[in-house]
């Protein structure tokens, strides 16, 4: 529910309460005088705990019209000993002459007691004593002597912060920094910067993910799942390319609905200030302004880390793809199978985990050659690689040298594959497909020279 006042709930109305205003109207050396005199401490201005952001000297209280505050800062918590004809109760006069109304239904927080302390042109602090009494004043006399507990009460409204307690206040100061206009202006420039980011973020993504599927889809048409064990290894590629489909879905879905959130605050944004600007006086819209410039302000924040960690997964996904080329490519790597007879190859083998990549990228298996390069030692050496490209997308998957078959008729070691014909890589819509292996690995193996063995021959 929102929490702005009209002008009129400004502090008027019966004698009594007039009074009580009176006090406010006192000039500030005449209390500093008598408090002095009593030996009690008074505060009219403190520093604030949180930093003020506020350009001096651009507006004055009689300039701000009905809206005497656009901004406020916590001070502390005291037991606030400021005598109660000093102070203007939200309880009592939040609802005008009527004896009640929706805003003491509401509950309280810092920002609700502001709106209504905003309107009070004397007013300089308000503080929030045991969760849920507000009040406005002058000024405050601190009187905390230790043993009259903390201000450990939570806001009704606001459950992360603290609203007074039993016996103190929370206090808080209040300011004209008459920049909500530019602040707003500024809000908008990052939304706007943030929805781009977001578009470009969470197509790529949609892109990427449909690309996967749809290779997927055309793998499945190899039949090869019942061979043990190669033919696995080769048919678990499409649930790979399922899952990662599904995580780029799930980063697209995120940063829409970020994106989503924060164009309806943009909009809100957009209608105050136009309200504001019309009707400078108006606290109502003054203080949808402050607030959904605000909250579009974190909203923007958001939709940039959503598109940023869209933007991550991508990245990553992609691996090596098309990134740098290896220039020695064909000097270092080998394709297995009859190349020359048209034939394409899979490589069997056991792939290394964490290293199967897939972006929409130039046509390029030179790009998997470096990452598999570079991987030259230990339990995740990389010997030889699978090559797929369909359409923008380009997919690699590092492999291992487990997985070398020594067949019946042979004394040495060969590397299990799966030959596919020309005509059903183009009913799997394939522009590339193929297995490279290191030359010095086919070369140097203690069981070698290595050659490729078919396990089966896929064909249309």
């Amino acid at each position: 529910p929102s929490t702005n006042f009209q002008a009129s709930t400004k502090f008027s109305g019966s004698p009594q309460a007039m009074a009580r205003m009176s006090v406010f109207a006192v000039p500030v050396a005449m209390l500093l005088q008598a408090e002095l005199a009593s030996a009690v401490s008074l505060h009219l201005r403190g520093a604030p705990q949180q930093k003020r952001h506020c350009m001096p000297g651009k507006h004055s209280l009689i300039q701000a019209g009905e809206v005497f505050f656009d901004g406020f800062s916590r001070m502390g918590c005291e037991v606030d000993e400021s005598p109660a004809s000093a102070r203007v109760s939200f309880k009592e006069n939040a609802c005008g002459e009527v004896p009640s109304c929706r805003l003491l239904t509401l509950p309280m927080e810092p920002r609700l007691c502001f709106d209504f302390c905003r309107t009070q042109a004397s007013a300089k602090f308000f503080g929030i004593r045991n969760g849920i009494d507000c009040y406005c004043a002058t000024y405050f006399t601190p009187k905390s002597t230790g043993g009259q507990g903390t201000c450990n009460v939570t806001c009704a409204g606001a459950h992360g912060e603290m609203c007074g307690g039993p016996a103190k206040s929370s206090l808080f100061e209040m300011h004209m920094c008459g920049d909500s206009a530019d602040e707003a202006s500024l809000a908008m420039d990052a939304s706007a910067k943030a929805l781009a980011e977001a578009s470009v973020a969470a197509e790529t993504a949609e892109q990427t993910a449909a690309a996967l599927r749809k290779l997927s889809v055309g793998w499945s048409q190899l039949s090869v799942c019942s061979v043990e064990p190669e033919g696995k290894r080769v048919c678990a590629l499409s649930a790979a390319w399922d899952a990662m489909a599904a995580e780029l879905s799930q980063s697209s879905s995120d940063v829409r609905h970020s994106a989503t959130v924060l164009t309806k605050e943009v909009e809100a944004v957009e209608s105050f200030s136009k309200l504001s600007s019309a009707d400078p006086e108006n606290a109502t819209a003054m203080s949808g302004l402050e607030q959904s410039t605000d909250s579009a302000r974190k909203l923007a924040a958001k939709a940039m880390g959503q598109a940023a960690g869209a933007n991550a997964t991508i990245v990553r996904m992609a691996g090596p793809v098309g990134g740098r080329v290896l220039t020695s490519f064909q000097d270092v790597f080998k394709p297995l199978g009859d190349v020359e007879a048209g034939w394409h190859t899979i490589c069997g083998l056991v792939p290394i985990e964490g290293e199967a990549y897939a972006a929409l990228a130039v046509d390029a298996e030179a790009t998997c050659a470096d990452r598999c390069l570079s991987l030259s030692t230990g339990i995740k050496a990389c010997v030889a690689f699978n090559y797929q490209a369909q359409g923008e997308l380009a997919a690699c998957q590092l492999l291992t040298e487990a997985g070398l078959v020594e067949p019946k008729d042979s004394i040495s070691k060969e590397v299990p594959v799966f030959e596919v014909s020309a005509t059903k890589m183009k009913s799997m819509e394939l522009s590339s497909l193929g297995c490279y292996a290191k030359t010095g690995f086919l070369a140097g193996h203690p069981k070698g020279p290595l050659k490729p063995y078919a396990v089966r021959t896929v064909t249309a």
